[in-house]
C-alpha cells in the first residue's frame, strides 16, 4: 500500500449542483420566513397556520420537495404557493433624497408631486423590472429602482418579506388552538430548563406537577399532555408537588410547575 499513488480528488463529480441549488432555495425561504416572523413580533415557539410563498414556477418543485423541512424550521402547519404577490404586499415608493436631490435639485418637488398621484403598486413593479420614464411636467426623465426607496407593506393579518425573486409571508393570526399550543411549547422549554437547574440527567424520567386554576391553560395541558410527557420524559401527576419548583406566566396564564425524579 505504501507504493500506491496518492489519491486524486475528482473535482468535477465531487458535488451535485442540483442538490446545492435546492439547498440554497430552502435556506433562502427559511431566512425570509424568519425575517417575516421577526417583523411580526411573534415568538419562534408560537406555531402558525400558514406559510405563503411566491416564486418562479421552476423553483416550486424543489421547495415542495423540502416542505417538511421548511415547515418545521419556521414552526408552521402548512405551505401554500401563491400565483401572485399582490394579495400579500402593497408598495410605497419614495424618492431616495440623497441620490435624487443631487440629480434633480429644485425639481425634486415635481417628482414628489408625480409620486403623490401615481399608482404605487404599478410603479414599484415597473421599477423592479427596469428603468421607468416619468413625466416631470416640462420633460420626461428615466429613473432606476436604485433612485427610490421601495417599501413593501404587508396585508393585515400577514407578515411578508421578499428578496432575490422570492416572497415569503406568514399568516399572523394563529387562532385559539395554535395559541394554546404556543403556551405548551413555552411550558416544555421551562420544564427542560428546570430539569437542567435541578441537575437531572438527560435520561432521567420525572414526575411532573402542573397546578393551575386557569381553565384555558388546563385545556391546553389536556390537549397536549402526551407531547409534554414525551418531550420532558415525564409523567404528569394529578395532584401534589415536586422537589424542584417554578412559577410561570404563560402570556398572562399562571401555572405552578414542579418536578422530581421518579
Amino acid at each position: 500500500i505504501h507504493l500506491l499513488p496518492w489519491p486524486v480528488a475528482d473535482k468535477k463529480n465531487s458535488f451535485d449542483s442540483q442538490v446545492l441549488n435546492e439547498g440554497n432555495l430552502v435556506l433562502q425561504a427559511a431566512s425570509l420566513g424568519r425575517s417575516a416572523r421577526q417583523q411580526s413580533g411573534l415568538k419562534v415557539r408560537q406555531p402558525l397556520q400558514k406559510l405563503m410563498l411566491y416564486c418562479p414556477d421552476e423553483w416550486k418543485p424543489f421547495l415542495a420537495k423540502n416542505e417538511e423541512v421548511l415547515l418545521e424550521e419556521l414552526n408552521v402547519k402548512e405551505l401554500e404557493f401563491l400565483t401572485d404577490s399582490a394579495g400579500i404586499l402593497s408598495y410605497r415608493v419614495r424618492p431616495n433624497l440623497p441620490v435624487l436631490g443631487k440629480r434633480l435639485g429644485p425639481d425634486i418637488k415635481k417628482l414628489q408631486q408625480y409620486l403623490s398621484g401615481a399608482n404605487q403598486e404599478e410603479l414599484a413593479r415597473s421599477l423592479k423590472k427596469g428603468a421607468v420614464k416619468i413625466d416631470l411636467g416640462d420633460r420626461e426623465e428615466e429613473f432606476s429602482a436604485e433612485e427610490f426607496l421601495i417599501e413593501g407593506v404587508s396585508r393585515e393579518g400577514t407578515s411578508g418579506v421578499e428578496g432575490d425573486g422570492m416572497l415569503v409571508a406568514l399568516d399572523t393570526n394563529p387562532g385559539p388552538e395554535l395559541i394554546r399550543e404556543g403556551w405548551i411549547r413555552d411550558l416544555v422549554r421551562n420544564i427542560q430548563e428546570l430539569r437542567k437547574q435541578s441537575k437531572l440527567e438527560v435520561t432521567d424520567r420525572i414526575q411532573l406537577f402542573l397546578n393551575t386554576d386557569d381553565s384555558e391553560l388546563k385545556k391546553a395541558i389536556q390537549e397536549h399532555g402526551a407531547y409534554i410527557e414525551s418531550e420532558a420524559l415525564a409523567k404528569i401527576q394529578d395532584s401534589g408537588s415536586g422537589k424542584h419548583s417554578l412559577d410561570l406566566d404563560l402570556d398572562g396564564h399562571q401555572v405552578a410547575l414542579s418536578l422530581q425524579k421518579y
